[in-house]
């Protein structure tokens, strides 16, 4: 991928104050980029050393599917007849047991799960049921320490995860790096932001396949933003096609990095054509969102929209994971059950429970931070939207001196967020009273949303300001990373 310097900027607009360049511009950036990275390392294994093994959500799980991948030598089959080894289901559970399994998690009696037959996994199996490609990155990593300890491999798959979080946090800085070349606050703010977003911090230190959907929209971004700016040249844009094929394998709440993927190259070759037909292209990508909008909007509220639109649906000949969700959504549409009382509140619950988990939780979605960090969260995001209100003004937007490509390069990273929160919308649609979907499944989204943030917060920072704002976003971040550990992980862990 491209590696973008300052010298390739086109932007005339300097954004840096001589307070903020004596903070900021001291160290290079290659040296600044390290030191994240080293943060982030750094927290990842801190955390990884406070929380016991088996966590995170569905660990057990996940690390049967990468251990079941070694021992037979080929994917385990889908389910329902998903293939297991009986003595490697009791040492997962033994393990489990030892790091006191059963005192944090739901009420469970692992030993009346080994005596049963088959044994019974402590905890959802995954093998057979998620897609490979995570499960076989780990592969090699867990081939190392095959002959180790159940705990030892256990510990090494997790450091991966906190590899993985590592490069998140790199991509996230090369991706501001790209957007806005001048603006060193932003090139800062955001990296920490993400390494220290605290559901993020407690995920990269647990196997989950999550992790890697949020790293491949990490990079998927960083791409993008390269592709809109630069145009699309050749290794950027082979990047992101082969992001975008592993997003596809990789999770289903990876999938809606493809539009983004697709409408990236499209305002890519638009930014290189001429003004009129950039114009055009623009109209048109702008009537097909608001067809789709007005369609779905129709389908919602009248059945006899959506009842045609099931049909269609149905008649579609590759049947597909997607597609039986398009149905089912369609089906709920079409009777007008989406407006009944009881799914109304426990719509709006769920809803309530994805955003507390996206920003903070921790173990398998029971443990919150203290309820103000929460209100803190939420008068934040509302002050960066009010900011953006501000940004968005013409005279505004004349004083940032930015061009079209950092322009679309937003739009893009805008409109993924509620692209990536459809699959999560559709789910509650027509099933609500299933067990509710865990916030993790956003963190795909992670970097646009730390982006929209800063921005938003950067509005109000008066330019003479911005150097101690800076020091001051850290500090509030390193507080909350101790809240974390003090008043949730300590506390719950080790009581």
């Amino acid at each position: 991928m491209d590696v973008i310097t300052p010298q390739q900027t086109p932007d005339t607009h300097q954004e840096l104050t001589p307070a903020t360049k004596s903070v900021v511009s001291r160290i290079p950036r290659p040296g600044v980029l390290a030191i994240l990275a080293l943060l982030t390392l750094v927290r990842g294994v801190l955390y990884l050393a406070i929380t016991p093994a088996w966590q995170g959500p569905d660990e057990p799980g996940h690390f049967e599917y990468v251990a079941l991948l070694s021992a037979l030598g080929h994917i385990p089959k889908p389910r329902p007849d998903t293939e297991s080894i009986p003595a490697l289901t009791v040492a997962i559970n033994d393990a489990a047991r030892s790091q006191r399994f059963e005192q944090f998690q739901r009420p469970i009696d692992i030993q009346r799960l080994d005596e049963q037959s088959p044994p019974v996994l402590a905890g959802p199996r995954e093998a057979g049921y998620q897609t490979p490609i995570y499960y076989l990155m780990l592969l090699p990593f867990f081939t190392l320490v095959r002959s180790q300890t159940i705990l030892v491999q256990y510990y090494t798959l997790a450091l991966t995860s906190v590899g993985l979080g590592v490069i998140t946090v790199v991509a996230a800085a090369m991706t501001v790096r790209t957007l806005l070349p001048a603006n060193r606050w932003a090139q800062l703010a955001v990296p920490l932001l993400v390494s220290f977003w605290p559901n993020q911090s407690f995920m990269t230190t647990r196997i989950n396949n999550d992790n890697m959907a949020t790293v491949l929209g990490a990079l998927v971004f960083w791409a993008a933003a390269v592709i809109i700016r630069y145009g699309p040249r050749r290794w950027a844009t082979l990047a992101l096609v082969g992001l975008l094929v592993l997003a596809a394998n990789a999770k289903g709440t990876a999938l809606f990095l493809l539009p983004v993927g697709v409408l990236a190259v499209a305002l890519g070759v638009a930014g290189r054509s001429s003004e009129r037909v950039r114009t055009v292209l623009i109209r048109f990508l702008l009537v097909l969102g608001t067809l789709v909008t007005i369609v779905a909007l129709l389908a919602l509220f009248v059945p006899r929209v959506a009842g045609i639109l099931l049909s269609l649906a149905q008649r579609m000949p590759a049947a597909s994971r997607g597609l039986s969700w398009i149905i089912s959504v369609l089906q709920t549409f079409a009777s007008g059950q989406q407006w009944q009382a009881a799914r109304l509140a426990e719509n709006g619950a769920e809803s309530l429970y994805i955003i507390r988990s996206f920003w903070a939780v921790f173990g398998w979605g029971r443990y919150f931070l203290p309820q103000a960090w929460y209100f803190a969260a939420a008068a934040a995001a509302v002050i960066a939207l009010a900011g953006w209100v501000k940004l968005l003004r013409p005279s505004a937007r004349q004083a940032m001196g930015w061009g079209h490509a950092q322009w679309d390069t937003l739009a893009v990273m805008v409109v993924s967020i509620p692209l990536a929160c459809i699959p999560l919308a559709a789910r509650m649609v027509f099933d609500p009273f299933t067990t509710f979907w865990h916030g993790r499944s956003l963190l795909p989204i992670l970097v646009p949303v730390a982006v929209v943030l800063v921005l938003g917060w950067y509005q109000w920072i008066p330019a003479g300001w911005r150097a101690h704002a800076l020091q001051w976003f850290a500090a509030i971040l390193v507080l909350l990373d101790a809240v974390s550990i003090a008043l949730v992980l300590l506390p719950r862990f080790y009581q």
